[in-house]
């Protein structure tokens, strides 16, 4: 095996005997724990840290507006027990926008919860409905959505030509409840996929560009994806689309 080989210890200049190998380990390199921890301690403590950042801090006091040191790490907002503890307790005194009362809040109820205009939810609520709701509101677009025909929907291409188609069709008999039996019958789902959906599209079975009629045996619900796919086919034309896709 290897002789020992004299070093001398990092911190107080001491001769050690050592392997080889054992050098090779920084805490190795000492006599003793103690110089060990002792060097360490200047390496790593107070300004030698590489996370120092310039230790105590000065702050001023938020109750009582004396200056105080704190680290910086844990910056305190009190210079002591005493005015944080008189700090929680003092109350501040406001008056309800909404009913008029007088109320009063703690300060650390302030910082954490924020808001000191109302005296309770009821009022906040109370006030929001009459201030931030209809036409008072910030969100305010007008109220209701125009019906389709007096909406910016009527000046689109699509719109004019399919009620163009409609009114040109030899048979226009369908109505809302004839719509609603149908949507019924299929039980709110695609004729073609099956699917579920609240928005089902009326589909022509013979589409209204060769010939079809606008009646409630030419009517089937259908979902958007499948009424773009089917497009102005008829439904064997579908049929033979599908099963060739």
């Amino acid at each position: 095996m290897t002789d020992k080989i004299i070093v001398l210890c990092e911190y107080c200049g001491k001769e050690v005997l050592r392997y080889p190998y054992q050098i090779r380990d920084c805490k190795h390199s000492f006599c003793s724990a103690t110089c060990h921890y002792a060097f360490m301690v200047g390496k790593i403590c107070g300004a030698n840290s590489p996370t120092w950042k310039g230790g105590l801090i000065t702050k001023v006091c938020l109750f009582c507006g004396i200056e105080f040191q704190t680290r910086h790490d844990r910056p305190g907002k009190y210079c002591s027990q005493s005015c944080h503890d008189k700090a929680r307790m003092t109350r501040q005194y406001f008056n309800c926008e909404e009913c008029g009362k007088q109320y009063w809040r703690l300060l650390c109820q302030i910082k954490q919860r924020g808001g000191t205009r109302f005296c309770s939810i009821k009022c906040a609520s109370v006030w929001s409905s009459k201030h931030r709701s209809g036409k008072n509101s910030p969100m305010w677009k007008g109220g209701k959505s125009l019906r389709p025909s007096e909406s910016a929907l009527s000046e689109s291409k699509y719109y004019q030509t399919r009620q163009r188609l409609i009114s040109s069709c030899e048979i226009n008999d369908l109505t809302k409840v004839d719509w609603q039996e149908v949507l019924q019958t299929f039980n709110y789902r695609c004729a073609y996929c099956h699917k579920e959906s609240n928005h089902m599209e009326k589909d022509h079975i013979i589409p209204l560009s060769r010939g079809g009629n606008h009646t409630k045996s030419n009517i089937v619900p259908a979902c958007r994806s499948c009424n773009s796919r089917k497009h102005d086919k008829t439904l064997l034309e579908y049929v033979v689309y599908l099963g060739g896709a």
